[in-house]
């Protein structure tokens, strides 16, 4: 993620070494696979000075105040930590009260966007690179909701109240708001639908009877044959 921050930076033509990167790691192997990683790449990073568990020690208590007041800050959070219960729950509360997310900062709704169908490309066998346009779909409704206190959510995009995100438990998993109720369909439609596959599966029938008499028909040649009692 780090790396890809840096190369997304440098592919707008600005100096990837304007971001500053910050992490911490439990696992002492990944730990040492990350440090060993950003340095090849030169990067510069501070994952801190040894491994450690963010609830035991938190490595970058002062984090926040080396922001300006039109600094921006990424916070990665590992899959599950957007749903589970007691700590990260308890995580997910103190970062929403006290209105830490950029997507809903200046506004009563946060934005969500649920990019769980988006095709990308798969890079080995189990990282996805979500492609340019994806990307700049994701951007575009972003931008659309932020200047917009109406803005209509796409099929996959939602903004959810403060007081709804209460109510599920500080759940931040987008697809729980993006889920859409399918709309009403015209009779008409379905009748022209249901005309279609009427048939198609009368054609259907009708092959599989001509298979069966054609089958019917050897089997009678091979018993008069002798090949077959």
């Amino acid at each position: 993620m780090f790396i890809q921050a840096v190369e997304f930076v440098r592919n707008y033509k600005k100096n990837g070494h304007s971001i500053n990167i910050y992490g911490q790691e439990k696992a002492t192997s990944v730990w040492r696979v990350g440090k060993t990683n950003t340095l090849l790449r030169g990067l510069e990073c501070d994952l801190g000075d040894k491994p450690e568990d963010t609830f035991k020690e938190d490595l970058h208590k002062k984090l926040d105040g080396q922001l300006n007041k039109n600094g921006v800050a990424a916070v990665i959070l590992a899959n599950n930590s957007v749903s589970a219960a007691k700590k990260e729950e308890e995580i997910r509360k103190n970062i929403l009260e006290d209105n830490l997310v950029d997507a809903g900062r200046e506004r009563k709704d946060i934005f969500f966007a649920d990019c769980s169908d988006f095709v990308g490309e798969i890079q080995g066998r189990k990282v996805r690179i979500l492609k340019t346009e994806e990307i700049n779909s994701i951007t575009k409704e972003y931008r659309k909701w932020f200047g917009n206190k109406n803005y209509l959510p796409t099929d996959f995009t939602a903004k959810a109240a403060l007081e709804e995100i209460k109510k599920r438990d500080y759940l931040l998993l987008p697809g729980i708001y993006t889920y859409q109720e399918e709309k009403p369909r015209d009779p008409q439609e379905i009748k022209k639908e249901i005309q279609k596959l009427s048939s198609e599966i009368l054609e259907t029938f009708h092959k599989l009877e001509l298979e069966r008499k054609e089958i019917e028909e050897l089997l009678t040649k091979l018993k008069q044959d002798g090949e077959i009692d």
